[in-house]
């Protein structure tokens, strides 16, 4: 089974804004003679490169993307996963944190992680035997979430009349496992848990409050 956690979504996002960074900056400012320098690359590595570039894009063939959307969002579907992006033609996505939102005091449920930086916030929350993980983003993990949709149903949904999706995943190693995804006031949201039911799902979603 295929599964892309918070942390990989961090990191590989984090990777690619890096790279874009690095390139941004070896094209301006720089000598001529550093930029070609830089730009070398060994004949055995470049034979390698250019063999996982054409295995990605005969694979990619071989796949068969399908495009479909929920409202808001725009699914890349491939044999094991789906790029997920928001559809920014509709919905504009900031570009920092702003405003924090949580699970208020009342919802039970007792915050027990944090992770947080001006782009992304993560929070974990436990009530008893159940477990839920909050997630906001900005518009740089808006552009690809990745998602399971292996063994997945997907259906449309609205989080206090915003558009949304829910992902139910079924594994037979894992347990069963449930996502609501939703756009807010700027930003994409995002709640998942092992153990909370849909109907209670939707109850935490509609309830989150910014942090004052």
């Amino acid at each position: 089974p295929h599964r892309f956690s918070l942390l990989y979504r961090i990191r590989k996002t984090k990777i690619k804004r890096l790279a874009a960074e690095i390139e941004q900056k070896e094209s301006q400012g720089l000598p001529r003679e550093i930029r070609i320098a830089k730009r070398y690359i060994p004949l055995k590595k470049m034979t390698a490169i250019l063999a996982v570039i054409v295995a990605a894009v005969f694979l990619a063939a071989a796949a068969g993307a399908v495009y479909f959307g929920a409202r808001g969002f725009i699914f890349d579907v491939h044999k094991t996963h789906s790029d997920v992006s928001v559809d920014f033609s509709v919905y504009n996505i900031k570009d920092n944190i702003e405003e924090v939102y949580r699970l208020p005091a009342e919802s039970g449920y007792e915050l027990i992680q944090e992770l947080y930086d001006d782009m992304l916030v993560s929070f974990r929350y436990e009530y008893g035997n159940k477990e839920v993980v909050l997630a906001q983003y900005t518009e740089a993990f808006a552009k690809n979430l990745m998602v399971n949709t292996e063994n997945s149903d997907i259906d449309e949904i609205e989080i206090n009349n915003e558009p949304g999706f829910v992902l139910s995943h079924h594994s037979v190693d894992f347990g069963d496992s449930l996502f609501i995804t939703w756009i807010h006031d700027g930003y994409v949201l995002e709640m998942g848990s092992k153990s909370v039911e849909r109907k209670e799902m939707i109850r935490l979603a509609e309830s989150i409050t910014v942090v004052k």
